[in-house]
């Protein structure tokens, strides 16, 4: 069991984390973050009101690791640059 919460049905918060299909709300400002050149672990920090660069460290390299956050990055950057281009 979860021993921050009293919660019989939450086994697994890791596992919970990797089989998410749809982005949350701290994982979209942390994508727009990361995309906008922000560092990792700032965004983490800045995401999800962490305060221990260590614990924001470790949870941003799984964010990173997940598929879906990523395709929200590169979805950014991809808008970003065709942005840019159409300014030119």
């Amino acid at each position: 069991p979860n021993r921050y919460t009293f919660s019989k049905k939450i086994k697994n918060t890791g596992k919970r984390i990797k089989e998410r299909k749809n982005v949350t709300k701290n994982e979209k400002l942390f994508s727009v973050n990361v995309a906008g050149g922000m560092g990792a672990v700032k965004s983490y920090m800045e995401a999800y009101g962490e305060l221990d660069s260590s614990k924001a460290r470790k949870k941003a390299i799984i964010l990173l690791k997940q598929d879906r956050v990523m395709q929200v990055v590169k979805m950014i950057i991809s808008y970003y640059n065709q942005r840019r281009k159409l300014e030119k």
